[in-house]
Protein backbone atom coordinates (compact mmCIF):
# COMPACT_ATOMS: atom_id res chain seq x y z
CA UNK A 1 0.00 0.00 0.00
CA UNK A 2 1.16 3.60 -0.86
CA UNK A 3 2.49 5.48 1.81
CA UNK A 4 4.89 8.27 3.19
CA UNK A 5 7.69 6.00 3.06
CA UNK A 6 7.64 5.45 -0.61
CA UNK A 7 7.92 9.42 -1.65
CA UNK A 8 11.73 8.12 -2.97
CA UNK A 9 10.13 5.55 -5.13
CA UNK A 10 8.93 9.05 -7.36
CA UNK A 11 11.62 11.75 -6.38
CA UNK A 12 14.66 11.80 -5.86
CA UNK A 13 16.00 12.92 -2.22
CA UNK A 14 17.36 16.09 -4.25
CA UNK A 15 13.83 16.87 -5.48
CA UNK A 16 12.26 16.41 -1.92
CA UNK A 17 15.02 19.00 -0.22
CA UNK A 18 13.80 21.11 -2.95
CA UNK A 19 9.73 20.58 -2.13
CA UNK A 20 10.69 21.47 0.97
CA UNK A 21 12.69 24.74 0.49
CA UNK A 22 9.73 26.23 -1.53
CA UNK A 23 6.73 25.41 1.36
CA UNK A 24 8.94 26.99 3.85
CA UNK A 25 9.90 30.02 1.70
CA UNK A 26 6.94 30.82 0.17
CA UNK A 27 4.94 29.58 3.38
CA UNK A 28 2.40 27.42 1.15
CA UNK A 29 2.11 24.00 1.29
CA UNK A 30 2.30 21.91 -2.10
CA UNK A 31 1.06 19.00 -3.09
CA UNK A 32 2.39 17.16 -5.76
CA UNK A 33 1.17 14.60 -8.02
CA UNK A 34 3.05 11.37 -7.73
CA UNK A 35 4.79 10.81 -11.30
CA UNK A 36 5.78 7.17 -12.65
CA UNK A 37 8.89 5.89 -10.95
CA UNK A 38 9.87 4.98 -14.15
CA UNK A 39 10.44 8.49 -15.61
CA UNK A 40 13.18 9.35 -12.65
CA UNK A 41 15.68 7.31 -14.57
CA UNK A 42 15.16 9.81 -17.49
CA UNK A 43 15.48 13.23 -15.49
CA UNK A 44 17.83 15.27 -16.37
CA UNK A 45 19.40 13.13 -19.31
CA UNK A 46 20.67 15.16 -22.71
CA UNK A 47 17.99 12.57 -24.64
CA UNK A 48 15.34 13.61 -22.88
CA UNK A 49 12.50 16.27 -21.68
CA UNK A 50 9.98 16.89 -18.98
CA UNK A 51 6.31 16.87 -20.53
CA UNK A 52 4.85 20.15 -21.53
CA UNK A 53 1.06 21.58 -20.97
CA UNK A 54 0.11 20.45 -24.26
CA UNK A 55 1.29 17.22 -24.06
CA UNK A 56 -1.17 14.91 -22.50
CA UNK A 57 -0.19 11.35 -23.80
CA UNK A 58 0.81 8.38 -21.02
CA UNK A 59 4.00 7.53 -20.17
CA UNK A 60 4.35 3.69 -20.32
CA UNK A 61 4.88 1.21 -17.01
CA UNK A 62 6.79 -1.02 -18.31
CA UNK A 63 9.24 -1.53 -21.15
CA UNK A 64 8.85 -4.36 -23.61
CA UNK A 65 10.37 -4.42 -26.92
CA UNK A 66 8.04 -3.39 -29.74
CA UNK A 67 6.59 -5.46 -32.38
CA UNK A 68 8.72 -4.50 -35.45
CA UNK A 69 11.40 -2.73 -34.13
CA UNK A 70 15.24 -3.61 -35.58
CA UNK A 71 17.84 -2.76 -33.13
CA UNK A 72 20.06 -4.82 -31.39
CA UNK A 73 19.08 -5.53 -27.58
CA UNK A 74 22.15 -4.78 -26.70
CA UNK A 75 21.39 -0.96 -27.93
CA UNK A 76 17.93 -0.46 -27.40
CA UNK A 77 16.91 1.92 -24.78
CA UNK A 78 14.48 1.57 -22.07
CA UNK A 79 11.45 3.50 -22.98
CA UNK A 80 9.59 2.66 -19.20
CA UNK A 81 8.54 6.24 -18.22
CA UNK A 82 8.83 7.72 -21.52
CA UNK A 83 5.91 9.12 -23.69
CA UNK A 84 5.20 6.01 -26.42
CA UNK A 85 2.61 5.86 -28.88
CA UNK A 86 0.28 2.60 -27.76
CA UNK A 87 -0.28 1.50 -31.18
CA UNK A 88 3.42 0.98 -31.70
CA UNK A 89 4.33 -0.52 -28.32
CA UNK A 90 1.06 -2.44 -27.61
CA UNK A 91 -0.67 -3.30 -24.64
CA UNK A 92 2.01 -4.73 -22.51
CA UNK A 93 4.08 -1.52 -21.68
CA UNK A 94 0.60 0.13 -19.92
CA UNK A 95 -0.87 -1.05 -16.16
CA UNK A 96 -4.43 -2.24 -17.51
CA UNK A 97 -6.18 -0.16 -15.11
CA UNK A 98 -5.01 3.04 -17.21
CA UNK A 99 -5.30 1.64 -20.45
CA UNK A 100 -8.58 3.21 -21.46
CA UNK A 101 -7.42 6.52 -20.32
CA UNK A 102 -3.95 6.07 -22.56
CA UNK A 103 -6.20 5.31 -25.78
CA UNK A 104 -8.76 8.51 -24.76
CA UNK A 105 -5.44 10.61 -24.24
CA UNK A 106 -3.54 9.22 -27.57
CA UNK A 107 -6.26 10.19 -29.47
CA UNK A 108 -6.55 13.52 -28.53
CA UNK A 109 -2.73 14.09 -28.82
CA UNK A 110 -2.13 12.38 -32.43
CA UNK A 111 -3.92 15.99 -33.10
CA UNK A 112 -0.39 17.64 -32.68
CA UNK A 113 1.16 14.93 -34.81
CA UNK A 114 1.76 15.93 -38.93
CA UNK A 115 0.58 13.51 -40.93
CA UNK A 116 4.05 14.47 -43.15
CA UNK A 117 5.71 12.14 -40.49
CA UNK A 118 2.93 9.18 -39.96
CA UNK A 119 5.82 6.33 -41.77
CA UNK A 120 9.72 6.51 -41.29
CA UNK A 121 10.19 7.14 -45.18
CA UNK A 122 8.00 10.11 -44.74
CA UNK A 123 10.30 11.25 -41.82
CA UNK A 124 14.21 10.84 -43.52
CA UNK A 125 13.21 12.99 -46.47
CA UNK A 126 12.24 15.66 -43.98
CA UNK A 127 14.64 17.87 -41.63
CA UNK A 128 12.13 19.67 -39.76
CA UNK A 129 8.74 18.68 -38.85
CA UNK A 130 6.51 20.00 -41.31
CA UNK A 131 4.24 23.93 -40.23
CA UNK A 132 6.24 24.58 -37.40
CA UNK A 133 5.01 21.23 -35.58
CA UNK A 134 6.95 20.24 -31.90
CA UNK A 135 6.30 16.49 -31.80
CA UNK A 136 6.56 13.09 -33.60
CA UNK A 137 6.93 9.73 -32.78
CA UNK A 138 10.31 7.87 -34.05
CA UNK A 139 9.20 5.64 -36.83
CA UNK A 140 12.91 4.39 -36.89
CA UNK A 141 12.91 0.69 -36.43
CA UNK A 142 16.74 0.77 -35.92
CA UNK A 143 16.79 3.70 -33.61
CA UNK A 144 17.12 2.83 -29.71
CA UNK A 145 13.81 4.58 -28.92
CA UNK A 146 11.60 3.15 -31.52
CA UNK A 147 8.09 4.03 -30.54
CA UNK A 148 8.34 7.26 -28.58
CA UNK A 149 7.57 10.83 -29.16
CA UNK A 150 9.68 13.31 -29.21
CA UNK A 151 10.15 17.18 -28.92
CA UNK A 152 12.05 19.49 -30.97
CA UNK A 153 11.09 23.23 -29.88
CA UNK A 154 12.68 23.83 -33.07
CA UNK A 155 10.99 21.95 -34.89
CA UNK A 156 14.70 20.60 -35.86
CA UNK A 157 14.22 16.72 -35.96
CA UNK A 158 17.70 15.88 -35.36
CA UNK A 159 17.75 18.14 -31.98
CA UNK A 160 14.39 16.22 -31.12
CA UNK A 161 14.00 14.07 -27.24
CA UNK A 162 11.89 11.40 -25.77
CA UNK A 163 9.15 13.19 -23.33
CA UNK A 164 9.25 12.30 -19.71
CA UNK A 165 7.13 12.47 -16.87
CA UNK A 166 6.48 16.16 -15.23
CA UNK A 167 6.16 17.02 -11.63
CA UNK A 168 2.27 17.34 -11.73
CA UNK A 169 1.34 19.87 -8.71
CA UNK A 170 -2.06 18.89 -7.27
CA UNK A 171 -2.48 21.93 -5.18
CA UNK A 172 -0.46 25.46 -3.78
CA UNK A 173 -1.92 26.04 -0.64
CA UNK A 174 -1.08 29.80 1.31
CA UNK A 175 -1.13 28.53 4.75
CA UNK A 176 -1.56 32.37 5.92
CA UNK A 177 -5.17 31.44 4.42
CA UNK A 178 -5.78 27.33 3.97
CA UNK A 179 -9.54 27.86 3.29
CA UNK A 180 -9.28 30.71 0.51
CA UNK A 181 -8.97 29.43 -3.73
CA UNK A 182 -8.03 31.49 -5.99
CA UNK A 183 -7.45 31.55 -9.56
CA UNK A 184 -6.90 33.17 -13.17
CA UNK A 185 -7.30 31.52 -16.78
CA UNK A 186 -5.53 31.77 -19.47
CA UNK A 187 -4.55 30.16 -22.99
CA UNK A 188 -1.26 28.50 -22.80
CA UNK A 189 0.28 26.41 -25.95
CA UNK A 190 -3.03 26.30 -27.15
CA UNK A 191 -4.51 24.73 -23.71
CA UNK A 192 -6.77 26.04 -21.23
CA UNK A 193 -4.50 27.05 -18.23
CA UNK A 194 -5.43 28.32 -14.51
CA UNK A 195 -3.11 28.85 -11.74
CA UNK A 196 -2.84 30.33 -8.46
CA UNK A 197 -1.51 33.12 -6.64
CA UNK A 198 2.28 31.90 -5.59
CA UNK A 199 2.34 29.38 -8.41
CA UNK A 200 5.02 31.24 -10.59
CA UNK A 201 6.49 31.87 -7.33
CA UNK A 202 6.52 28.08 -6.98
CA UNK A 203 7.96 27.62 -10.84
CA UNK A 204 10.32 29.29 -11.02
CA UNK A 205 12.01 28.46 -7.68
CA UNK A 206 11.51 24.31 -7.92
CA UNK A 207 12.92 24.43 -11.67
CA UNK A 208 15.93 26.68 -10.76
CA UNK A 209 16.76 24.42 -8.07
CA UNK A 210 16.20 21.48 -9.78
CA UNK A 211 18.22 22.57 -12.82
CA UNK A 212 15.43 21.30 -14.77
CA UNK A 213 12.11 22.52 -15.83
CA UNK A 214 10.17 19.87 -14.04
CA UNK A 215 6.64 21.95 -12.64
CA UNK A 216 5.26 23.31 -16.00
CA UNK A 217 1.84 23.74 -15.74
CA UNK A 218 -1.27 24.80 -13.02
CA UNK A 219 -2.06 22.98 -10.43
CA UNK A 220 -5.22 20.20 -10.90
CA UNK A 221 -7.06 22.06 -7.86
CA UNK A 222 -7.79 25.43 -10.11
CA UNK A 223 -9.48 23.61 -12.31
CA UNK A 224 -10.89 20.41 -10.70
CA UNK A 225 -14.77 20.19 -9.60
CA UNK A 226 -14.19 16.74 -7.48
CA UNK A 227 -10.72 15.14 -6.11
CA UNK A 228 -10.40 11.79 -7.89
CA UNK A 229 -7.98 8.83 -6.72
CA UNK A 230 -4.65 9.59 -6.73
CA UNK A 231 -1.65 9.69 -4.75
CA UNK A 232 0.10 12.69 -3.38
CA UNK A 233 2.93 14.23 -1.22
CA UNK A 234 2.23 16.86 0.69
CA UNK A 235 4.97 19.93 1.76
CA UNK A 236 4.37 21.40 4.68
CA UNK A 237 6.15 24.80 5.93
CA UNK A 238 7.67 23.12 8.46
CA UNK A 239 8.97 20.65 6.70
CA UNK A 240 6.89 18.11 7.45
CA UNK A 241 5.71 15.36 4.86
CA UNK A 242 2.46 13.60 4.37
CA UNK A 243 0.90 11.46 2.14
CA UNK A 244 -2.46 11.43 0.95
CA UNK A 245 -4.63 8.95 -0.75
CA UNK A 246 -4.97 6.38 -3.30
CA UNK A 247 -8.52 7.52 -2.68
CA UNK A 248 -10.39 10.30 -3.59
CA UNK A 249 -12.60 10.24 -0.60
CA UNK A 250 -8.90 10.06 1.57
CA UNK A 251 -7.68 13.21 0.02
CA UNK A 252 -11.10 14.94 0.64
CA UNK A 253 -10.46 13.77 4.40
CA UNK A 254 -7.68 15.10 4.32
CA UNK A 255 -8.52 18.61 2.86
CA UNK A 256 -11.17 18.58 5.66
CA UNK A 257 -7.91 17.99 8.15
CA UNK A 258 -5.15 19.94 7.20
CA UNK A 259 -7.12 22.76 4.91
CA UNK A 260 -10.30 22.96 7.08
CA UNK A 261 -13.26 25.52 4.97
CA UNK A 262 -10.99 24.78 1.27
CA UNK A 263 -13.22 23.57 -1.20
CA UNK A 264 -12.48 22.85 -5.11
CA UNK A 265 -14.19 24.99 -7.06
CA UNK A 266 -17.58 24.18 -9.04
CA UNK A 267 -18.49 23.08 -12.43
CA UNK A 268 -18.33 26.34 -14.72
CA UNK A 269 -17.63 28.38 -11.88
CA UNK A 270 -16.32 31.78 -13.17
CA UNK A 271 -12.85 32.51 -13.45
CA UNK A 272 -10.92 36.13 -14.08
CA UNK A 273 -9.57 35.51 -18.06
CA UNK A 274 -6.39 37.27 -18.93
CA UNK A 275 -4.34 37.56 -22.07
CA UNK A 276 -0.64 37.92 -22.56
CA UNK A 277 -0.06 39.38 -19.02
CA UNK A 278 2.46 38.54 -15.94
CA UNK A 279 -0.99 38.80 -13.76
CA UNK A 280 -0.67 37.28 -10.06
CA UNK A 281 -4.00 36.38 -8.90
CA UNK A 282 -3.47 37.63 -5.15
CA UNK A 283 -3.03 41.19 -7.11
CA UNK A 284 -6.72 41.15 -8.47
Amino acid sequence: MAGRADILKHMRAKHVGVFQSAARLYNVAILVRRTNTASLEHVGEPYATPKRLDCKAKTADFDVKPVGSKCPDAQRKSFAGLVVDPKIVGEKAFKASKMAKVIEEWREFQKQLRPEMATFEQQRKLTYIPRGGVYFVERNPEDPYFGCVKFSSSSLITAAKCVHGDFDLYGIVDMDAPDQMIRVREDRLGQKHTRSPKFFDVQHFVNNRLGIAMVLHGSQETYATEHKDDDLDIFFPSGRIEYAGPAAADIEAFYKKEFPGRTLFRKDEPALDIKGSYVSPGAL
